[in-house]
This record gives structure tokens, C-alpha cells and sequence, in this order.
């Protein structure tokens, strides 16, 4: 009787193979069997283009397919290339650096220096080889480059990094000659000492000139992000990339980049085919941030997005933004804006504290504002000066994300106006909230919306450490000081059930005469699939 666990074809370790590279017999390798279409498909959902093309290395079968010629997207970074020991060298400088051996953090500084030069070497080498023959990866339209790039302090005094970062830089134009490659995204991150530093200056780009003599017309560049890179404005920019439409550019905490304040303007001068700009950490001069920051654009803009996320800009003036439709506004805390000329301007989402608003543009477009955490720094001067700018529009969010609500929303001594054409209200609330805060704060917005037809409120944890305040806060308060005529649909998302929760429900159903459904949705329905209340009302 045979042993179960021996087989016949045990006996022969060498399996037969096709000329091909694929197995015989009854270990057929079906994978390598498949039509190389099936194959190319298998690779293009990978992606991860240091997977796909490491594939080769399975069989010649694999090999001879040469996996790079089909990815679409390649990924490059310097931090392949460091040596394993780098991240315990780091983490110690690091931690030296608290200490008083000034002898043992200089030697540990050069050790992480040698790791970084000698990556960016391998590195520069391999991305150089790699971009010096797009015709080997007709199928490629995205790259990303990450890299490290010297502090300025060290660039006229290390010869060896300054030839690494013209070898860079010489990458970069190598890569924005690629004519189809559609998106590009170049990351210049700190060296790690330098990023231990209190601030680190940003790279520039090659000049205008050296970019302009590059003669690129026929770039298909779509998609552009740059970190702590900035690019140059003016001189033929526009040029260079006829078909760009989407514009990041970021800088990371720690790292000084100053921006003239003309730059950005000029940039959508420059640049006429964009659609969408983020700008994310751009800052301004210390004697530059007062004075506005305007956009007057001409008649054939295409500007159709603009997010603004922790810059430092206190002015910002939309003289002539005429294609503009989004405008998003993240923790600039000091934004005063001012909207002129905006005619198709829909939608504005302002997360941080409310900027104050003026002008004429926003009245007669916005439909949708978000307005997301409200917290101590709202006055009752900058939320008027923001409602009264947008009296006509449609969908309303509000989110009191940190638990604490303005006295102004509460107990207002007047609002603002009111919202003639405001159809749907959405509040995310923390269910720390009592009762009482809750009914003043609708009786206020309802009061102002007199044709709201929609209520979506939405409770959310509280943060850890704040207690629930529901059960113990008595449900003061009529049946009668909700009232409205136009309200049919209430949907309550996140309910525990408690006491001042249906109290709350119940008020609401009494007070609106036409409310015709009410969907109540506990906050274990996304995790257990629990079913939600759905009642008709008569």
C-alpha cells in the first residue's frame, strides 16, 4: 500500500518544462500557461510597479513579457536605496540631540549624512537610466519622484551633493520630456538632520530660461503635485505645459517657503488650461501676508477649483474669477475674504474657523456652503459677515466638531437674514450635547429657514474624556417652539435612544405639520447592518 503522503512524481525532482519557460506534466505551472494577455491584465492590477516588474524574476516566461513596458505608473524613491541600518541611526541622532555629547551627535550626523549621499547617488543613477529611455515604456503616463535635497547652508559646501542635485535636476527635465506622460508628481523632502531642524528652506526648480529652452509645446503633462519644490511662474510657464489642469503644490511643516505675492497669480496667468489649484502650507513674507492676495483672471480662465489649506494669506480677493465654481477654505484662520466677480460660484466649504466675507459676488450663486468647526474664535462679527453673504443658498452644512457651540447660535441677540431659498439643512452635533442646546439652535435656524424642506442631523461620539450630558439635563421646553409649515423630511442619524434624543423626536413631530417621513438611523447601523426606523406620517 502506497505511503499517502508520497507521490510517483516525487521520485524525479526535475520537472520538464516547454521551451517557452512554462511547466509539463502534471505540475503545469498555469499560471505562466495563460495568453500573455491575461497576464499583462494580471500585472496592470498589481500596482505596484516594483512588484509587477520583480514578476521577471519568476520564470523566462515572465521575463520575456518584460512586465515594465506594460505598467502604467511608476513609483521612485530614494528610500529604497538606504541602507537598513539608517532608521537606528537616525532615531539616535535624533535622540542625542537632547543630550550634552556634542562629539557623539556630530559623528552620528555624519553617519546619516553618508547613508543619505550614498542613496541619492544609487538612486540618481537608476532614475537616470530608467529616464533616459521612455521609448522602453510606451504604456507609462504617471511618475512619481521622491528625493532628498541639501539644506542651503551645505549647497556651496559639499561639491559632491551639489553634483547631486544638478543630477537631480537634470532628472526632473528628463522626466517633463516624456511626451506621454500625463501626471507627475515630485516630492523634495529635508535630509534627516535637517529635518530634526527647526526649518529647512525649500527647493526651486531649474530658472525660466533653462525650463523655457526645454521647448516642451507638445507635453501631454495633465497632473502636476510638487512638495517642497516650487515652480517657477512667468516666462513661458504656460508654454511649457499647454495641457496642465490640475496644480498642487505643498509644503510640509518645518520647511520655509516664502512666495512672492504675485506668484500665484501670474502662475494661473501663465498656465491657462487649469482647472484646479491646492495650495497647501504656502506662505507669504511677514511684511507680504497683509497685503490681498488677488486673483483677476482674464475672460478665458478655466479655473474651476480653488482649496486653500493652512496658508497664511489675510487677504484674499476674487476680482475676476469668472469660471469659478468650488472654493475650499481649511484652516487659514485668519482669512478675510473679499468676492467681486464670481458668477458661477456654487459651492464654498470652510473647515477651521469662519472667514469673514464681503462683497457682492456670492449672493446670487452659492447654493452650497459647509461651515465645520466652530469653536471659541468665532465672533458674532465674523459668522454675520459670513451668513449675510449667503442668503440664497440651497444646502446648508454645519459641523460642531469640537463640542462647543457659540453663544451667538444659541441665544443670537439677532440673525443675520434670512434663508430664502435654504431647502436642506445638515447638522453633525456630538451627542454630549443637552437638549436644550439642540432646541435653541433649531428653533433659530428654522425660524431663519422658513422654506426648509429637508433636516439631516447627525450624532457623533464626543471626544474621550467628555462625559454625556442627555440623561441628567432636564427636557425643558414646549411641544410648541419648533414649529414649521414646510418642513416634510427628518432624518436622525446616530441615535443611542435616550431620553432627550426621543424627546427631541417627539417635539419635532408635533411641532411640524407638514412632515410627511422621518428616518431614524441607530449608530450601530453601519457596523451590524441594524435597521433603521422608517415612518410615514400622515
Amino acid at each position: 500500500m502506497d505511503d499517502p503522503g508520497h507521490h510517483v512524481a516525487d521520485h524525479n525532482p526535475k520537472r520538464s518544462r516547454h521551451p517557452g519557460g512554462s511547466c509539463a506534466g502534471h505540475h503545469a505551472d498555469l499560471i505562466c500557461a495563460l495568453p500573455d494577455d491575461l497576464l499583462i491584465a494580471i500585472l496592470l492590477r498589481v500596482g505596484d510597479s516594483r512588484t509587477a516588474v520583480s514578476t521577471s524574476a519568476l520564470s523566462r516566461r515572465w521575463r520575456r513579457l518584460d512586465p515594465a513596458r506594460w505598467f502604467p505608473a511608476f513609483d521612485f524613491s530614494v528610500g529604497d536605496h538606504l541602507p537598513p541600518q539608517y532608521a537606528a541611526t537616525l532615531d539616535c541622532y535624533r535622540n542625542a540631540q537632547q543630550g550634552r555629547d556634542d562629539e557623539a551627535r556630530r559623528a552620528l550626523a555624519r553617519q546619516v549624512f553618508t547613508c543619505e549621499d550614498r542613496a541619492m547617488e544609487a538612486y540618481v543613477r537608476e532614475l537616470a537610466r530608467f529616464l533616459g529611455s521612455p521609448e522602453l515604456y510606451p504604456a507609462a503616463r504617471s511618475l512619481r519622484l521622491e528625493f532628498y535635497v541639501t539644506p542651503p547652508e551645505e549647497r556651496h559646501n559639499d561639491a559632491a551633493s551639489t553634483a547631486v542635485g544638478r543630477a537631480m535636476a537634470a532628472c526632473v527635465a528628463s522626466a517633463l520630456r516624456w511626451p506621454q506622460l500625463e501626471r507627475l508628481a515630485i516630492y523634495a523632502f529635508p535630509r534627516g538632520v535637517a529635518a530634526a531642524a527647526a526649518a529647512f528652506g525649500a527647493h526651486e526648480t531649474s530658472d525660466p530660461e533653462f525650463i523655457e529652452a526645454l521647448r516642451l509645446t507638445d507635453s501631454r503633462l495633465a497632473t502636476l503635485h510638487v512638495k517642497n519644490c516650487l515652480t517657477k511662474s512667468g516666462g513661458g510657464y504656460g508654454l511649457l505645459f499647454p495641457a496642465l489642469s490640475r496644480l498642487t503644490i505643498e509644503t510640509t511643516p518645518g520647511v520655509k517657503a516664502v512666495f512672492p505675492r504675485s506668484y500665484f497669480n501670474d502662475l494661473l496667468q501663465s498656465c491657462r488650461g487649469l482647472v484646479f489649484l491646492r495650495l497647501v502650507s504656502c506662505n507669504f513674507a511677514a511684511g507680504v501676508a497683509a497685503l490681498p492676495f488677488k486673483l483677476d483672471l482674464s475672460p478665458a480662465s478655466k479655473l474651476a477649483e480653488l482649496v486653500l489649506s493652512a496658508c497664511n494669506f489675510e487677504d484674499v480677493r476674487l476680482v475676476n474669477t469668472p469660471s469659478l465654481e468650488r472654493l475650499v477654505i481649511h484652516k487659514c484662520d485668519r482669512l478675510c475674504l473679499t468676492v467681486d466677480i464670481a458668477p458661477r460660484l456654487a459651492t464654498l466649504v470652510c473647515r477651521g474657523t469662519a472667514p469673514w466675507i464681503y462683497g457682492s459676488g456670492t449672493a446670487r450663486t452659492l447654493r452650497f456652503v459647509e461651515l465645520s468647526s466652530l469653536n471659541s474664535r468665532q465672533s458674532q462679527e465674523r459668522l454675520e459677515s459670513f451668513f449675510q453673504c449667503v442668503p440664497k443658498v440651497e444646502v446648508l452644512e454645519l459641523c460642531f466638531r469640537d463640542g462647543w457651540v457659540n453663544r451667538f447660535w444659541v441665544q443670537p441677540t439677532k440673525f443675520p437674514n434670512r434663508f430664502e431659498n435654504l431647502k436642506k439643512l445638515l447638522i453633525h452635533l456630538p451627542r454630549m450635547w443637552p437638549l436644550r442646546w439642540i432646541k435653541k439652535l433649531l428653533k433659530n435656524l428654522l425660524e431663519a429657514a422658513t422654506c426648509l424642506e429637508k433636516l439631516h442631523i447627525q450624532f457623533f461620539a464626543p471626544s474621550p474624556g467628555t462625559s454625556e450630558e442627555w440623561g441628567s439635563t432636564p427636557s425643558n421646553g414646549s411641544a410648541d417652539d419648533l414649529q414649521h409649515n414646510c418642513l416634510t423630511q427628518i432624518v436622525m442619524e446616530g441615535c443611542t435612544w435616550t431620553e432627550g434624543q426621543i424627546t427631541l423626536i417627539r417635539h419635532l413631530l408635533s411641532s411640524c405639520g407638514a412632515l410627511k417621513t422621518v428616518l431614524l438611523i441607530p449608530h450601530h447601523a453601519r457596523q451590524g447592518g441594524v435597521a433603521y426606523l422608517h415612518a410615514h406620517c400622515g
